[in-house]
């Protein structure tokens, strides 16, 4: 059986922030800019075990203080 190598990285929340109801996608591209362009392709975000769509908003998701999302980053095959 083949199983995919993942990555995880973490993304800490501020649920002060006063872009509760904006889209996560523009959070989203700003981590993904800093990443080569081929590597942007296999990163899922996620939170509470859940996928994580760019057009959901912290609001929906009922963020807190302190909540992670996380980066997960397929690497290949083992």
């Amino acid at each position: 059986m083949l199983d995919r190598q993942t990555e995880h990285q973490n993304l800490k929340c501020s649920a002060s922030s006063p872009h509760q109801e904006a889209p996560l996608s523009s959070v989203f591209s700003q981590y993904l800019s800093r990443l080569p362009a081929g590597a942007r392709r296999s990163v899922r975000f996620h939170f509470d075990g859940s996928k994580v769509a760019g057009s959901q908003t912290a609001a929906q998701l009922e963020l807190e203080d302190g909540d992670i999302i996380e980066r997960i980053k397929q690497t290949g095959f083992v």
